[in-house]
């Protein structure tokens, strides 16, 4: 099971068969960003013990509280005519902390924490997201400086014709 190494582990609400492996991004550069491919997700071990195989696919992610357990849903961006699913939900129970509200009548209060296995997958879904919006950002970079240098080379070539023009 993949969420047996995590000790509070999350609780898929659904299993299905996995995705063979494919390339993770269409550009290099962003390989060379992540510098190993998400698949072996050294960078994201909560959400490989969590069951996701392909972090690249997760479009996005929301978080919400129902009693005592918080839920993390996860939206991927799954090609067309995928059996996989388009969302998947994540149950990770909270824990039950007792402490003192009032050290006179020792009265105690109880008070429920998000457990360090949840924490940390939001942690790595955070990282994800930044890391494909700088690819993103890359992308759009790269774009302009190969217009730029195409306005350039434009320019460098009209010039080189106007002095031969001249001879």
């Amino acid at each position: 099971m993949p969420g047996a190494l995590l000790k509070h582990a999350a609780i898929p609400c659904n299993q299905f068969a996995t995705q063979p492996k494919k390339a993770m991004f269409e550009s290099a550069a962003l390989e060379k960003f992540f510098k190993f491919p998400l698949y072996i997700t050294r960078q994201f071990l909560a959400l490989t013990e969590m069951g996701i195989q392909h972090p690249e696919e997760i479009e996005k992610f929301s978080v919400y509280t129902v009693g005592n357990t918080d839920i993390l849903q996860v939206a991927y961006n799954r090609k067309k005519g995928s059996i996989l699913p388009v969302t998947r939900r994540y149950k990770f129970p909270q824990l039950k902390e007792s402490v003192m509200a009032d050290s006179g009548t020792r009265k105690t209060e109880v008070l429920y924490k998000s457990t360090p296995a949840f924490r940390e997958a939001l942690h790595e879904l955070e990282q994800l997201k930044l890391a494909l919006e700088q690819g993103k950002d890359l992308k759009a970079r790269l774009r302009e400086e190969m217009r730029l240098l195409k306005e350039d080379m434009a320019l460098r070539t009209e010039y080189i014709e106007s002095i031969i023009d001249q001879l």
